[in-house]
């Protein structure tokens, strides 16, 4: 957009914001771990609930914005095992799969959809590869073949969610950065110089 865009986080469902007469831009939600089949409600694992969001959001003139945090799940929650766990390729397969079915569903949805990828996760990364951008990761090793060529890198992990989007077809998707102030390791709300 060619102006400042303002939204808030509402869950499917939902309506406060579309009741509020407020001319909100954007519509924002956390996808986790089990995203995919509706947390065992979808065994087809399909995607669906993501799709009915973004949806819903523009149902009620809102653009979808997604924040894929998934990894958290995928470490066992323990946010200081996301690196270790990006070294494993066979979880590593798993986790892109999941960011691939997001990405089929946002080319179904056929129109412009904001993914925020992971949260504090390059914090994480950052910190726990210490500024190392060629820390192993697997990315090629994970087998997919949207990632073939990749680096088994950190670098290289930043670089498959591009390939991937490129790799569906969802060209109206932008992917963002979360911009953490975990970077710093300390609480940039709280911390004095």
């Amino acid at each position: 957009p060619a102006r400042l865009s303002v939204g808030l986080v509402e869950d499917p469902g939902e309506t406060w914001m579309r009741d509020s007469n407020v001319a909100w831009d954007m519509r924002y939600h956390y996808f986790v771990q089990g995203w995919r089949d509706n947390w065992g409600w979808d065994p087809t694992n399909s995607g669906q609930w993501g799709l009915d969001y973004m949806n819903e959001c523009d149902a009620h003139g809102f653009l979808p914005v997604v924040q894929y945090y998934c990894m958290n799940g995928f470490s066992g929650y323990d946010e200081s095992a996301f690196y270790a766990t990006t070294q494993n390729a066979s979880v590593m397969a798993d986790y892109f799969d999941d960011f691939k079915v997001l990405m089929q569903r946002c080319k179904e949805f056929d129109k412009p959809v904001l993914v925020l990828m992971e949260g504090d996760g390059y914090a994480y990364m950052e910190i726990q590869t210490n500024d190392n951008p060629d820390a192993y990761a697997a990315v090629d090793a994970t087998g997919m073949p949207e990632l073939a060529g990749l680096p088994d890198t950190a670098a290289g992990w930043g670089l498959a969610f591009l390939k991937i989007r490129q790799a569906v077809g969802a060209d109206k998707v932008v992917l963002g950065m979360h911009i953490s102030g975990w970077a710093t390791q300390k609480d940039i709300g709280y911390y004095q110089t």
